[in-house]
């Protein structure tokens, strides 16, 4: 006789529906699972088709205390409602995860609460960024997890256009004040984008999911010219919410660059010094609108547009000493260099998510368009002297290089989710991205009688990619201790370009697999392979030339081939009443590794750019823990160690180089005073090596003061950052005939003050629904 069992399952706290709890029937001696479900939006779950006899009934929901009962079924049943305990320390299903607080440690993914830091006060995403556990930036705006560059950066559940652009700048953009998290995931799934061989950083934007008005204002001013000011705003009434935001945002960065170099040549050796200051001011503007319709329970439609507008102003001057044998100084260089850049972009978005029926079958689509402007202005006025300091009217160089770039970027996706009956999870989709990108480089010199265009150094790029990708994945348990995860990505990728040799027409495959065991309620490992791919970004590969002086250049490179890599990755957590541990590993192979290096031409002037480099191992290990000591104090810290080694490969370096970097993550919070809290913490790393030489130790010290009143409506928080000015970047460079050694030292030290006003009704919204960064995960990419 076939029969079935129903039943409803509910936090026993607020009473509020659970959805996608799990709900499993196992034999009498509760080991394996005969029949499973999940539960749907409204907590209510029925599995048909059952077979008379004995069995247990388990539910298991994360986050929550497992329910389990030995029942007797011989005709159709309907359970009373299954009340659920919250557990801050219980496992379920695949990981051990840490209380709510800055850090969430999860297998293979690494949440930060920016909002429970008081760090970063006034800063921006790349302050943030840079605060990271076992994530660096470099003087650039290069981002790296665990030593590798091949970073993909998110916002709201797609890859960010404008992040491929000009990622110094982006990082720049956003106001720490607008972002609610940030997820560090070391070793994606399937259902990502294959494109990011180090990671993704996946950076959430601030949502109310408030009843009726809600919404905040923040400004601050920090000492050394900083300054910003954001606002949101959020209405939530029956079927309908409407969301505005606002972010201001002003910058100022002083630094010193300082490079010596030491040329061979076939009989000798000459020298070039070159010492830089500038400042950089910047001024971002950051709008967002968002609609969501809520016809019924199950469905939901979104409309979002996101606008900004970034100033980008430069000044610096360069002494660059040529040098002979003798060191005796033959020519003298005087330099006044300045960069004006103005990128404006514009995103829309449209989206739908639908829960088909009760057994949580769901679908959601997508269609992104997002255009980005980017017009750069810059200017290299030289002065030449001899080794008398006589004028040399022939050596000077008065050249301005105006750039042009003109993004497009189209992206739909549609994904398909749902349970199986043997209580595995089944997800599929399929993603087409479309760019444009459409450069031009203009050079012109001052010949006396005017700028005058040298039509063979400017240039026109016009660079067309799609990427089609269609996804399948399958997750769920195998015991009641196994999870498993498996997924194959294929990516079809089409390059055209007016530059013949940038073209190619490829198809890769990129499988993924994982298994987690969970040993003990408190206890989990972790073991995921993935391939994945790096490819070419846009500041990557147009062809513009940006001058320090006339013998100091970096130039975009074209001709980038994708270097695809392997990833192998082990977690272990472990948690205790106050303590908590967790022990990743990862290791990863790869093939024509993209490198940053810097060639020297026939005359002399340094050429950096990025090339295809040889193949390139790496290596990490690190250990995060998390120390409850008091009510009133918890320490936090992560230790990191990277093994770095690049194969020696004609033109890029002399030899093998193989290195170890050591990097330390502390963070200290105390309460007191009721509502206040103050937080220490810092990084420092002892520096790797990359494919053309090493770098040398770097550190911060940041301190936070936070104090709430009104009820937590109004926060004052004082915040300093690069107490003590260590934020140094040092480097070698032995490339033959090059040798180098340089500094770049970013003057960032300064002290922020802000004020945070909250206003609206609080009232919570009744619907048990997702967050909009969920509604839009998935899907041949997103995650």
């Amino acid at each position: 006789m076939l029969i079935s069992i129903s039943g409803k399952v509910i936090d026993s706290l607020n009473n509020e529906p659970l959805d996608y709890a799990l709900i499993a029937l196992k034999d009498k001696q509760n080991e394996k699972i005969l029949y499973s479900a999940f539960t749907g939006q409204d907590g209510t779950f029925e599995i048909k088709d059952v077979k008379s006899g004995n069995y247990w009934l388990q539910v298991t929901f994360l986050g929550y205390t497992t329910w389990s009962k030995n029942l007797s079924l011989g005709s159709n049943t309907t359970i009373e409602a299954i009340r659920l305990s919250n557990s801050g320390n219980q496992l379920v299903q695949v990981e051990v995860v840490a209380e709510k607080g800055l850090i969430k440690k999860e297998a293979g993914k690494t949440t930060y609460q920016v909002g429970k830091s008081n760090l970063n006060e006034g800063g921006s995403l790349e302050d943030v960024v840079r605060n990271l556990p076992n994530v660096q930036v470099d003087q650039k705006g290069n981002v790296s997890i665990a030593g590798k560059k091949s970073v993909t950066i998110w916002l709201d559940g797609k890859p960010s256009t404008m992040a491929e652009v000009d990622v110094a700048s982006f990082l720049k953009s956003i106001p720490t004040s607008s972002i609610e998290s940030i997820e560090v995931i070391i070793n994606p799934s399937a259902r990502y984008d294959a494109e990011g061989t180090g990671g993704i950083i996946h950076v959430h934007l601030k949502k109310d999911k408030r009843d009726g008005l809600n919404g905040n204002v923040t400004a601050g001013y920090g000492f050394f010219n900083r300054a910003n000011l954001a606002s949101m705003v959020n209405y939530r009434k029956g079927k309908w919410n409407f969301l505005g935001s606002y972010g201001y945002k002003r910058g100022f960065s002083p630094h010193h660059y300082k490079e010596d170099r030491t040329i061979h040549t076939a009989d000798s050796v000459y020298f070039y010094n070159m010492d830089n200051t500038g400042t950089d001011r910047s001024m971002t503007n950051t709008e967002k609108i968002g609609i969501d319709y809520l016809p019924n329970d199950n469905t939901t439609f979104s409309y979002t547009l996101n606008l900004n507008h970034n100033i980008d102003n430069g000044i610096g001057s360069t002494f660059g000493n040529n040098l002979n044998s003798n060191r005796e100084q033959v020519l003298l260089l005087l330099t006044e260099n300045g960069n004006r850049s103005r990128a404006f972009t514009v995103s829309n978005d449209i989206s739908l998510q639908k829960i088909l029926d009760t057994t949580s079958k769901e679908i959601s689509a997508s269609l992104t368009h997002t255009y980005v402007n980017n017009n750069n202005a810059a200017r290299l006025f030289t002065t030449a002297f001899d080794g008398n300091q006589n004028l040399l009217p022939q050596l000077s160089l008065d050249r301005e290089t105006p750039a042009l770039s003109r993004i497009n970027n189209l992206i739909f996706q549609f994904d398909y989710s749902q349970p199986t009956k043997w209580g595995s999870k089944l997800e599929t989709g399929l993603k087409n991205e479309t760019t444009l990108n459409e450069n031009t480089y203009t050079v012109q010199d001052n010949k006396g009688n005017g700028y005058v265009k040298d039509t063979l150094l400017s240039n026109g790029f016009t660079y067309l990619e799609n990427i089609t990708a269609f996804y399948s994945m399958l997750s769920g348990p195998i015991k009641p201790w196994l999870q498993y995860s498996a997924g194959l990505r294929l990516e079809h990728t089409l390059i055209k370009s007016e530059t013949g040799n940038v073209n190619r027409n490829y198809i890769s495959f990129f499988p993924n697999v994982g298994l987690t065991f969970n040993t003990s309620e408190t206890q989990s490992f972790g073991l995921t392979y993935s391939r994945r791919i790096q490819r070419p970004s846009f500041q990557q590969i147009n062809n513009n030339v940006f001058y320090n002086d006339p013998y100091s250049t970096w130039q975009g490179n074209p001709f980038l081939r994708p270097a695809f890599e392997d990833v192998l990755s082990l977690n272990y957590s472990w948690m205790g009443k106050k303590i908590m541990i967790s022990v990743d590993a990862q290791g990863s192979i790869s093939k024509d590794r993209f490198s940053e290096g810097t060639i020297l031409d026939p005359e002399g002037i340094s050429r950096s750019g990025v090339y295809n480099g040889s193949p390139a191992y790496f290596a990490n290990l690190s250990l995060y823990a998390k120390f409850d000591i008091a009510k009133w104090w918890t320490l936090q810290m992560n230790h990191g160690y990277n093994y770095q080694q690049y194969a020696q490969q004609a033109g890029l370096n002399n030899s093998r180089l193989i290195g170890h970097e050591y990097s330390l993550w502390l963070n200290s919070s105390f309460k007191f005073w009721k509502t206040a809290s103050l937080e220490v913490g810092g990084w420092m790393n002892t520096g790797g090596v990359f494919a053309q030489g090493r770098g040398f130790p770097s550190g911060m010290l940041n301190v936070g003061l936070k104090k709430t009143f009104l009820n937590n409506k109004l926060i004052i928080n004082i915040s300093g950052q690069n107490l003590a000015n260590t934020m140094n970047f040092r480097w070698t460079v032995e490339n033959n005939p090059l040798f180098a050694r340089g500094k770049w030292h970013v003057l960032s030290r300064h002290m922020f003050v802000s004020v945070t006003y909250n206003f609206g009704s609080g009232k919570k919204y009744k619907r048990n629904e997702k967050d909009n960064n969920d509604r839009l995960s998935g899907g041949g990419g997103r995650g």
